[in-house]
């Protein structure tokens, strides 16, 4: 690898700020982060860098890297835990043939980030601490500025009840799906089996637990991450290719891409057998069930034609529930 001549702070300091004026000017702040990362390992000739997350146990979280060995990377924390725990700017000189560098970058009590430099080519400790500075200060910049636009995101497109996507994040996220033509997926539209009775006979309160109840059964049989062992006995998250949408008060989308139909019924039916077992007021005893449509998405269709078609399954469903119980649809 050619080794750079860092002694151009001048150099330094305006490479650091055309980073952070292209974080600020790419729509998807994570992309602009990864690439400041591969920028920084590139102009000071590390090996590479890894940005761990720390979370409110002191665990280490990888969040993001340029490359990632994980013996290597996993003898360096083991030895150097306690630097890095207490948060320190600590540069260690021989880590099996590698020169390491630690920088703790706090953004607040709840948000802390470690960077892990690995193989800089930096002889100079004064210079080396000068660069630290500037890139701490970079990452710090980009890092707020994520954080901050995902709890704007949060706001605008996560439903505050469930925590899944609200109807503006599934209009946006569907769509983007739907004319990417990438993979066939699975959509069902599932339906709160009488919400509005439960309303107005107990309270809202019961309504919301009744929705609360429903989401958590579907994060259950539909998650989002699923974990995987790995061989070196690490667990990593791995997407399901679920997508959970609340649309409506008692409408719900469930988007699967890696799954069957027949896999998709299975679990929904598990899902209202749990769901029948549950009580909001045993004076009432209301029925909590759900309701669905499915329709598989094998060529080019909008997101409107999925709704409806779904929504015809749904209604028949709907009717057989109802003649199940005997229960008129008026109450």
């Amino acid at each position: 690898m050619k080794k750079r001549n860092n002694n151009n702070l001048s150099d330094l300091y305006k490479n650091a700020f055309n980073m952070m004026i292209t974080a600020f000017q790419t729509d998807n702040i994570y992309d602009s982060l990864y690439l400041t990362l591969y920028e920084t390992k590139n102009y000071i000739s590390a090996e590479s860098i890894i940005l761990y997350k720390l979370d409110s146990n002191n665990t280490l979280k990888h969040f993001l890297s340029t490359e990632y060995n994980n013996e290597l990377i996993n003898n360096i924390i083991s030895n150097h835990k306690k630097q890095i725990i207490n948060k320190k700017h600590y540069i260690s000189t021989s880590i099996n043939d590698n020169n390491v560098i630690f920088i703790p970058i706090e953004l607040n009590k709840n948000s802390k980030y470690i960077l892990l430099i690995i193989n800089n080519y930096i002889k100079d400790n004064k210079t080396c601490k000068k660069i630290i500075k500037v890139y701490t200060k970079t990452f710090e910049t980009i890092l707020r500025k994520m954080e901050s636009l995902y709890q704007l995101k949060k706001q605008i497109e996560i439903d505050y009840l469930t925590q899944f996507g609200n109807r503006v994040s599934y209009e946006k996220e569907l769509t983007n799906i739907i004319n990417s033509n990438k993979s066939n997926f699975i959509y069902t539209l599932i339906d709160l089996f009488r919400l509005k009775y439960v309303n107005d006979n107990i309270n809202h309160a019961a309504g919301d637990e009744y929705i609360k109840q429903v989401a958590t059964l579907l994060s259950k049989y539909f998650p989002k991450y699923q974990t995987k062992l790995l061989n070196d006995n690490k667990n990593i998250g791995i997407n399901t290719g679920n997508y959970l949408y609340r649309i409506g008060g008692d409408e719900f989308v469930l988007i699967t891409m890696y799954t069957s139909k027949r896999e998709v019924i299975n679990n929904l039916e598990k899902l209202k057998k749990e769901l029948l077992k549950l009580n909001l007021d045993k004076s009432s005893n209301p029925t909590l069930c759900v309701n669905y449509g499915i329709v598989e998405k094998k060529k080019q269709t909008s997101l409107e034609e999925l709704y409806k078609e779904a929504d015809i399954y749904l209604a028949n469903d709907k009717q057989k529930m109802y003649r199940k119980l005997n229960i008129d649809r008026r109450t």
